[in-house]
């Protein structure tokens, strides 16, 4: 079973200096606990969530508070704390694209986290290419991403005030690979903490009676 990887202390730094922005969207999940109020409920026990990399316009933002809510038509609910320059910019531009980049680039999706998009070029501080998307008119893609979103913005919920706002997304496009046992995800795990996927299997729970039963010819990678 791979390790986990903590994230190094110097992420941490840009995000103090340049008012950025957190792995998760919100306050580290480790630091949030410590500092909240003693009859708050959240906990970051449901981690792990796999990390994207969000773009709307040419500015990256990390983001694991997000999940597919329709297949047909196929959309996407993200949460973005209301604090976040990115925020700005989805309600501005109306659209936003959903990127999941492998594990050997999770310096540059971490990285999106901790740097201000308010200053030009944050793409470029992080080392993250960017190209142009197929459907979208403003926002750049992840060049290095395994599998991207194009998105446009269909509604944000109303409801009670709330420290994260929620954006409903259509999907306009998909690029890359699409199944999941070919892609390598980076996890993260809350704080400053990330993962590799780990160990994977394929179970046979669900299958149908009367189909054929016999062993299965299957990589160790398999899902």
């Amino acid at each position: 079973m791979p390790a986990n990887y903590a994230i190094r202390p110097e992420w941490r730094v840009a995000e103090e200096e340049e008012g950025g922005e957190t792995a998760d969207d919100s306050s580290s999940a480790d630091d949030a606990e410590r500092s909240s109020e003693k009859d708050s409920l959240y906990t970051s026990a449901f981690y792990p969530m796999q990390l994207a990399v969000v773009t709307v316009a040419d500015n990256p933002f990390a983001a694991a508070w997000w999940t597919p809510i329709s297949k047909e038509p196929f959309r996407f609910a993200l949460a973005v704390d209301r604090s976040n320059y990115s925020l700005v910019l989805l309600r501005e531009h109306g659209e936003a694209a959903l990127n999941f980049l492998p594990f050997e680039k999770w310096k540059k999706a971490v990285g999106s986290g901790y740097d201000s998009g308010r200053r030009p070029g944050k793409a470029g501080r992080i080392g993250l290419r960017l190209a142009p998307a197929e459907k979208l008119a403003t926002t750049q893609i992840a060049a290095e991403a395994e599998t991207v979103f194009e998105l446009r913005l269909e509604s944000e919920v109303e409801g009670p005030q709330a420290d994260h706002a929620l954006l409903i997304f259509e999907v306009l496009a998909v690029h890359g690979t699409r199944r999941a046992r070919e892609r390598s995800p980076i996890f993260f795990l809350g704080g400053h903490d990330i993962a590799p996927i780990g160990e994977r299997m394929r179970h046979r729970l669900g299958r149908r009676k009367g189909r054929r039963q016999g062993p299965r010819r299957a990589s160790p990678e398999s899902t």
